[in-house]
């Protein structure tokens, strides 16, 4: 259940030292409607990955997430929500057979609405989306194509509002140096 999605690897730059670490996003819980990724270090990241094995270290890393989102308060998590406008230009990026912009700009309704959803069905939205200049590619990576189809169609028929995305950092030492989370809302 727990995986490493995709090794995706970026630099961090700290303030306090100035040291470059190669970071992987790692698989800490995930659903149907939620994902969260912790970022740890290349280096530690099998260790990590044995580590979520115990279902009791994953409950304290929830609950440190939780902890740190609470003790934030002041200064909230960075979040991002993915919403119809997001959407709508994901889905212009993805076909240009139409003026999407234009087309899902109306209200859609019955034939329009299934028309759309077909469209939706037979495109590579992962690709869009980093095309589209989002700029959460390495999140974005992180969720299966077809999640995000998923997420797109749920948009469509107002069965949810948006993607949202949450980022968290962890201030104290060690790992994760940050937590990400994608959820249907």
């Amino acid at each position: 259940m727990n995986t490493v999605v995709a090794a995706i690897e970026t630099d961090i730059d700290t303030e306090e030292t100035a040291v470059e670490t190669d970071v992987e996003q790692v698989v800490v819980y995930e659903d149907e409607n939620k994902t969260i990724t912790a970022e740890v270090p290349t280096e530690m990241k099998d260790q990590y990955l044995k580590d979520l094995e115990n279902p009791a270290f994953v409950e304290k890393e929830l609950a440190n997430l939780q902890q740190l989102k609470q003790a934030r308060a002041s200064s909230e998590p960075s979040v991002k929500y993915f919403r119809k406008d997001d959407v709508i230009r994901i889905v212009d990026n993805i076909d240009s057979s139409q003026d999407w912009t234009k087309y899902l700009g109306i209200p859609l309704g019955g034939r329009a609405l299934s028309a759309a959803i077909k469209k939706l069905s037979g495109v590579s939205v992962s690709s869009a989306l980093i095309s589209a200049g989002i700029g959460v590619a390495s999140t974005i990576k992180q969720k299966n194509e077809q999640w995000w189809k998923d997420s797109l169609i749920m948009i469509l028929r107002g069965e949810i509002n948006a993607v949202k995305q949450t980022i968290t950092p962890n201030p104290g030492p060690g790992y994760p140096q940050v937590y990400r989370e994608l959820e249907r809302v």
